[in-house]
């Protein structure tokens, strides 16, 4: 694991216009390490933390299209009375047509 001084020392380098490889003798790595510390190439390891994140917000969603799922079911069959709000939109809605008989499907 390289210090923060080692970092910005690579990427005084770099900018400099020195080569990965020569960089990564100078400080004592891989050339590759250099060119990932240079270009600021996010690790593995952040990558996993944002895995974890983005996998607990698609629950979150999941679980918000599964309860609009069922109040839609509802609204649908009569249940519920859809707000104010979805009435005005339904009735701005076109609405669908067949396209033999040109009436109105239900």
């Amino acid at each position: 694991m390289l210090t923060d001084e080692q970092k910005m020392e690579i990427r005084r380098l770099w900018a400099e216009g020195l080569s990965y490889d020569h960089i990564g003798k100078q400080v004592g790595c891989s050339g590759s390490t250099a060119r990932n510390i240079a270009l600021d190439v996010i690790s593995q390891n952040s990558i996993k933390d944002t895995y974890a994140e983005d996998a607990e917000a698609r629950k979150v969603f999941r679980r918000i299209k599964r309860t609009v799922r069922r109040y839609q079911a509802a609204v649908q069959a009569g249940k519920i009375k859809p707000c104010e709000h979805c009435q005005w939109r339904m009735n701005k809605d076109p609405r669908p047509v067949c396209v033999v008989c040109y009436r109105e499907i239900l």
